[in-house]
């Protein structure tokens, strides 16, 4: 698997579908909108402390947070970690998909 570096800008998912969008700027300052199954991509989000919920239980996103990532084949988050995490098998990802 190929990862990639890049900075959150966005994220946003629909309630009720488990579908999200991730919005990544690269390195090159391409931005990407690149689709992700929302419940493990905001776990990931949220164990790596790029995320938080107020009292009101609105969930808002820290813009600027560096992320390492790989794209599967058909467009989808495969995987998703800090960026100062060496990349690894899979096993090691804070998001896998389930895709194979």
């Amino acid at each position: 698997m190929e990862f990639s570096v890049g900075t959150i800008t966005g994220v946003s998912t629909v309630a009720g579908s488990g579908i999200g969008q991730l919005v990544v700027r690269d390195e090159d300052g391409a931005v990407r909108v690149i689709l992700c199954e929302a419940a493990p991509t905001l776990r990931a989000l949220s164990a790596m402390g790029v995320m938080r919920s107020d009292a009101s239980l609105r969930v808002r996103f820290a813009r600027g947070a560096r992320v390492r990532l790989a794209i599967d084949d058909l467009g989808v988050l495969a995987s998703l970690q800090p960026e100062d995490e060496a990349p690894a098998g899979d096993e090691n990802c804070a998001i896998t998909s389930e895709r194979r």
